[in-house]
């Protein structure tokens, strides 16, 4: 089954989702962050490697999104993650 997975924390200004979780084709990140300034989508895989890194400038009203091809990596559990500043949001990924 395939859904969507949100995390909202006011404390750390974004809501950050990611979908369909689980995946083993197109993943979608999304994030709207209330903070002007640098932020990085990473997916990084359970050894620790980062296997895709973003960097783009954000506006506080900007809703921020990115697709990333999971075709290219093999199955396993990898984390999705979006940084600002000092904020870090992430989220579990399954890819069968």
């Amino acid at each position: 089954q395939c859904g969507m997975t949100d995390v909202a924390d006011a404390g750390l200004n974004a809501i950050f989702t990611v979908s369909p979780n689980p995946t083993n084709e197109r993943l979608t990140l999304q994030v709207r962050a209330t903070t002007s300034g640098e932020g990085i989508f990473r997916l990084v895989n359970m050894l620790g490697e980062e296997v895709f890194r973003r960097e783009q400038s954000v506006n506080a009203t900007e809703l921020l999104r990115q697709e990333i091809d999971m075709t290219r990596f093999p199955a396993g559990i990898y984390v999705a993650e979006w940084r600002n500043g000092a904020t870090r949001t992430a989220r579990n990924i399954v890819k069968y």
